[in-house]
C-alpha cells in the first residue's frame, strides 16, 4: 500500500524534483512487499492479487504524471492499455495452466519505471523529444505485448 500511496505522490507532485524521487520510493516499496511476505511465510493468493491490482493503479498514476507534464492523454491512455493488456495476457495464460512463462520483454514494469524516471528528469531539465520518446515507448510495449501474445499462442494451441 505504501507504493500507492507513492504513486498518488508521484502524480500529484509531477511537475516537481518530488515525482522523481517519489517514483523510486514507489517502486521500492512494491519490490519490498512481496519479499517481506516470502520471508515472513505470509505470502497468500489475495497479496498476490492485490499487488497486481496495487500495480496496474499506480502505473495508470505514473502515467497521469506523464499527462500533466504534457504528453497527450491518448499516448498516456495508450500506454496503459497496452502494458496491462500484456499483464493481463501473462496473468491469464498462467491461470490456464502454462506455467514457464520465461518471456521477459523489453518493458516490463521495472523498464516501464525507469522510462517515467528518465522522462520526469528529462522534463525537469526542460531537455526536448520527450513525447517522441514516449512514442517510441509506446512502439516498444506494442512489441513486447505482441510478443507475449505470441508466447501465448505457441503454449496454448
Amino acid at each position: 500500500m505504501l507504493g500507492l500511496v507513492s504513486a498518488i505522490g508521484v502524480a500529484f507532485t509531477a511537475q516537481t524534483p518530488w515525482a522523481i524521487a517519489l517514483i523510486v520510493v514507489s517502486l521500492f516499496f512494491d519490490g519490498i512487499d512481496g519479499s517481506v511476505a516470502i520471508f515472513q511465510n505470509r505470502a497468500s493468493n489475495w497479496g498476490a492479487l492485490l499487488d497486481s491490482v496495487v500495480d496496474r493503479i499506480s502505473e495508470a498514476l505514473w502515467l497521469y504524471a506523464l499527462y500533466v507534464i504534457g504528453i497527450p492523454a491518448y499516448l498516456c491512455i495508450a500506454l496503459w492499455l497496452v502494458a496491462s493488456t500484456q499483464e493481463y495476457m501473462r496473468a491469464r495464460v498462467s491461470s490456464l495452466g502454462v506455467k514457464d512463462l520465461g518471456l521477459v520483454t523489453f518493458t516490463e514494469r521495472p523498464v516501464r519505471a525507469s522510462f517515467m524516471f528518465i522522462v520526469l528528469i528529462a522534463w525537469q531539465l526542460d531537455l526536448p523529444g520527450i513525447e517522441i520518446a514516449t512514442w517510441a515507448f509506446l512502439g516498444a510495449s506494442l512489441f513486447s505485448a505482441i510478443s507475449v501474445m505470441r508466447f501465448a499462442y505457441s503454449r496454448l494451441r
